[in-house]
């Protein structure tokens, strides 16, 4: 917790009113020490003005006379402003003024929690970052329904976060399972973003921020991110009747030859993407967070040809038709949460099919091909770079050396043996 201000009286010499004969106005001063020897300084008016020799009996609250009642009202002012300060502790010099001057309405309690929420979430709208904002929308909703429609940011601290953290734990998701530590800290993830921007803006103080070491850490889940092992050839090669069956597998296999390309970008890839023997592409989900935008190569195999002469639709700028120019942002979004949708409705058949008892999902591929590599000995910042991420499992930074002929090769490595 912050140290409390300290208070005193000013003379403010500086300017004299003529409204009162040349007399100086008499000021509560309300002084924060930032840090070391560092100061910032707030003052409140008291309406009584003064010259030089009648402040020093009022400063020393000794005046008599006709001073006394100007002594008694600027005394008035100055134990409203420590009642204040008693009140609100935690309050720091950015809030100070207009919460003071707004103390009759009650005890001072800052903006509201969900409001820095929705401001944060129609400027990540407004930029087209839909993800963050629904991730940021569902992180309000599941908070508000944890602490009430009422929520300010002195309300939140270690207390109540290791609170809302337990109860979030004992609470069930849509499919009817337990929530997990993986779905509670990206939760938390976004409400420290919104207490840092909070701070930013001066609705709340350094001290009251209740993150980070010594107080509350997110705690996380380590899940190993396995692909399929032995039942991918047995999954490549499935043969089945079924339209959307073998959509599933074309686009899986896709993402696996595509150096695990997420499903989001298969969904964005581009007929102006393709530059003869390779495509690249820009992953979506970091284009907007990196300071450098790297795209990605991906060499035109014999495996991914055919699933493009299979599932290219002519004429259309994105060139499997899942999305296309026309839609908004939102509706993009929701086209490609359809595709996913029907493709992990699929995949869970085919995998009952085929006997693989692991989830397999869109991400499945993905991580197939970071283990296929792994595994035949690929140097880690090849593998990372390929897939285009700044780090693998947090251990180190990718290598910027990735290129076409890098792609043929590995394309070349992972063939699976296809009859």
């Amino acid at each position: 917790m912050q140290e409390k201000p300290t208070i005193g009286l000013y003379h403010d010499t500086r300017y004299a009113s003529k409204k009162h004969d040349g007399k100086y106005p008499i000021k509560v001063r309300v002084t924060w020490e930032i840090k070391r020897k560092d100061f910032e300084v707030k003052y409140v008016g008291t309406d009584q003005y003064v010259d030089r020799q009648e402040f020093i009996p009022i400063e020393k609250k000794k005046a008599k006379g006709t001073l006394r009642e100007q002594q008694d009202k600027v005394v008035k002012v100055w134990n409203e402003v420590i009642n204040f300060i008693d009140d609100n502790p935690n309050i720091g010099p950015t809030q100070f003024e207009n919460a003071f001057k707004n103390r009759s309405s009650g005890k001072f309690k800052g903006v509201n929690v969900y409001d820095v929420y929705k401001t944060v979430i129609a400027e990540k709208e407004k930029d087209g970052d839909l993800g963050t904002a629904d991730s940021y929308e569902s992180s309000m909703a599941s908070i508000k329904r944890y602490a009430g429609a009422d929520l300010y940011f002195h309300d939140v601290n270690v207390k109540w976060l290791k609170g809302y953290e337990a109860w979030k734990l004992t609470q069930r998701n849509r499919m009817g399972e337990f929530n997990s530590l993986t779905t509670v800290g990206m939760y938390l993830r976004a409400l420290r973003a919104i207490f840092n921007r909070a701070i930013a803006d001066g609705h709340a103080t350094t001290e009251m921020y209740p993150f980070g070491k010594g107080k509350y850490r997110i705690r996380k889940k380590r899940t190993a991110k396995r692909g399929m092992g032995d039942a991918t050839e047995s999954f490549v090669n499935f043969q089945t009747e079924l339209r959307h069956e073998n959509e599933a597998i074309d686009f899986c296999v896709l993402s696996f030859y595509s150096n695990g390309m997420n499903f989001k970008d298969i969904a964005y890839l581009r007929d102006a993407s393709f530059h003869g023997d390779h495509f690249k592409f820009i992953r979506e989900k970091t284009k907007k967070t990196t300071h450098e935008v790297r795209e990605i190569p991906v060499f035109i195999s014999e495996e991914i040809a055919d699933i493009l002469s299979r599932r290219i639709k002519r004429g259309h700028t994105y060139v499997f038709g899942i999305i296309n120019d026309d839609m908004t942002p939102r509706e993009k979004r929701r086209a490609v949460a359809a595709f996913v949708r029907r493709t992990n409705k699929n995949l869970k058949k085919i995998a009952e099919k085929i006997g693989f008892k692991g989830r397999l999902t869109t991400y499945s591929m993905r991580h197939t091909f970071v283990t296929a590599l792994l595994n035949m000995g690929v140097p880690i910042t090849k593998v990372a770079d390929s897939i285009g991420n700044t780090t693998l499992e947090n251990i180190r930074h990718y290598a910027e050396d990735y290129n076409i002929e890098s792609s043929k090769q590995f394309s070349g490595l992972l063939r699976p043996g296809r009859g």
